[in-house]
Parts: structure tokens; C-alpha cells; sequence
């Protein structure tokens, strides 16, 4: 997909915390390292939250307790 596509889909925001894409805080491309298909757009500090917790959904589940 084109740069400008990606930005259009995810109206120029990170798709997870919404904040909006600057020079200074460019857009990541999320994917699945498994099957490397496309997830979406994601901002820096997103993209590397899902990376440290192994884009493993029991554990974000987990963290989401614990915040709680």
C-alpha cells in the first residue's frame, strides 16, 4: 500500500492512542511478524508497546488488568 493510503485509512492517527502524525513523530507500519500481513498504523511508542509484549494478546490482557 502507498504511504498516502495508509494515512488516509487511518485519517493521519495512530490507529491505537489516536495521536496524529508529524515529521517529528513519523507513522510506523504494524504487521504481523508471523504471516507479516498488514495491521494497520501505528505511532512509534504503540508499535513498540505491542513488539515488547510479543504481540501477545494474554499478555496485554494481563497489563490491562494489572492497570486496573
Amino acid at each position: 500500500m502507498m504511504r498516502k493510503k495508509l494515512l488516509k485509512i487511518s485519517n493521519n492517527k495512530c490507529q491505537i492512542c489516536g495521536v496524529e502524525f508529524l515529521e517529528s513523530n513519523p507513522p510506523h507500519i504494524d504487521h504481523n511478524h508471523k504471516t507479516n500481513k498488514f495491521r494497520g498504523v501505528l505511532c512509534r511508542n504503540c508499535n513498540s508497546g505491542l513488539g515488547l509484549f510479543n504481540d501477545d494478546p494474554n499478555l496485554l490482557t494481563i497489563a490491562v488488568r494489572y492497570l486496573k
